[in-house]
């Protein structure tokens, strides 16, 4: 006996007449189908609207950081005092006297910031090339790197965490630092802190 024989066989009435088969459950078949391809079209959708959505994001925050570097009074006076050469570590820099470590101390934490979101691959290489010419040119300047000396060797002997890790794993990651900057006895640069 062949399939359709059998299911015609058991669709019979309680009066024990034969009936049709029902096509209803092609039509309730029918239907699941198109709502499941409507709820993936919309899944869909949704997930692109989603990545549109991140990437504006994304670029409204890269401008934020790019303006911030650029329209910040403080933070624009201490990248000017680095590009020109201008020397600001001196021995009246930890003493606040020369008025310069809290505007480089800002300049640096935002620099640092972004290496972390470099790092933590929050910005991407492209997205970082917009800001990289800023902290490299910063971490290449001989004063900073004076800075940066002493609260490295500093730091490891008190112990604590580094000030401004990020860029200076970042600086040590593109080799924008010479060789002496790892040794705490470098003639290159003055000692200006207690370590």
């Amino acid at each position: 006996m062949n399939n359709y024989m059998l299911l015609t066989a058991i669709q019979t009435s309680s009066n024990g007449t034969m009936t049709q088969p029902s096509s209803s459950w092609t039509y309730t078949n029918t239907l699941t189908t198109i709502s499941i391809f409507i709820t993936v079209f919309g899944a869909i959708v949704a997930l692109y609207q989603w990545y549109v959505s991140n990437k504006i994001k994304q670029a409204e925050f890269l401008h934020q950081l790019t303006e911030e570097l650029r329209s910040d009074d403080i933070i624009r006076e201490a990248f000017y005092a680095i590009e020109y050469g201008y020397h600001w570590y001196d021995d009246n820099f930890h003493d606040g006297k020369n008025g310069w470590e809290s505007k480089i101390d800002k300049l640096l934490s935002l620099l640092n910031y972004i290496c972390y979101l470099k790092a933590q691959k929050i910005i991407s290489e492209k997205e970082f090339s917009i800001l990289q010419y800023t902290v490299e040119r910063v971490c290449r300047s001989y004063e900073t790197q004076s800075y940066l000396w002493n609260l490295y060797h500093f730091s490891h002997r008190q112990g604590s965490l580094l000030s401004f890790k990020n860029l200076v794993e970042y600086a040590f990651e593109m080799n924008l630092f010479p060789e002496k900057f790892s040794s705490k006895k470098s003639k290159y640069y003055i000692k200006r802190l207690n370590f």
